[in-house]
């Protein structure tokens, strides 16, 4: 959150008199939000989502400056669901690879083979598995994603041929975004693309 430039937004706090007799006109006074909410933002950057959103129902402000701050708060819920999106996958792939130790440990456990070779054994496997699910990610999921939508928006064409047609640029342009991501991919050391014999201990 560009703390400065939300700050230097101005609010009207009032107005008064200028001028003598018939020439007096009353004049705005404008406060930027820095001073008015010093917690507004936070040490952190953390912008207070509710109280941006009470200045914009509750305030006039200067020419310019409601438009500034909606966009800024609009970005600002972007970039926090982007955030917990990206947390809320590593979690689950964290936490897949956790179950994973887990599972190693309690089976070995029931059948009495020894937990330290059991979780040796195991753990190739569970890195590899890992290591694939960040490459797809990394290197994948995006194009899958791309190729996804664009064959569902084929499938809204009108006529077989069109939807064929629509498919096949889709999967050609796939592939070719797959043969891009080659070089990116062949950089990563192969124990961590998982193509490897697995992590050394």
């Amino acid at each position: 959150m560009s703390s400065p430039e939300l700050q230097n937004i101005s609010v009207k706090t009032g107005s008064h008199k200028e001028g003598i007799l018939w020439a007096r006109h009353s004049v705005d006074d404008y406060t930027t939000l820095g001073k008015l909410y010093p917690n507004l933002v936070d040490k952190s950057g953390k912008l207070n989502v509710a109280l941006a959103e009470s200045i914009l129902k509750t305030h006039e402000f200067r020419e310019g400056g409601k438009e500034a701050l909606e966009n800024m708060l609009a970005l600002y819920k972007q970039n926090e669901e982007a955030i917990k999106t990206m947390n809320d996958y590593l979690h689950g792939l964290f936490g897949s690879l956790g179950n994973a130790i887990t599972d190693s440990l309690v089976t070995a456990f029931r059948t009495g083979e020894d937990a330290t070779r059991a979780f040796t054994s195991n753990i190739g496997d569970m890195l590899n598995n890992f290591a694939k699910q960040i490459a797809y990610s990394s290197f994948l999921a995006p194009l899958m994603e791309k190729a996804q939508k664009d064959v569902a928006d084929a499938l809204r064409l009108t006529g077989s041929d069109n939807q064929m047609e629509a498919m096949l640029r889709a999967m050609s342009s796939l592939v070719d975004g797959v043969k891009t991501q080659i070089p990116a991919f062949n950089e990563v050391p192969q124990e961590d693309r998982g193509d490897g014999a697995g992590s050394r201990l």
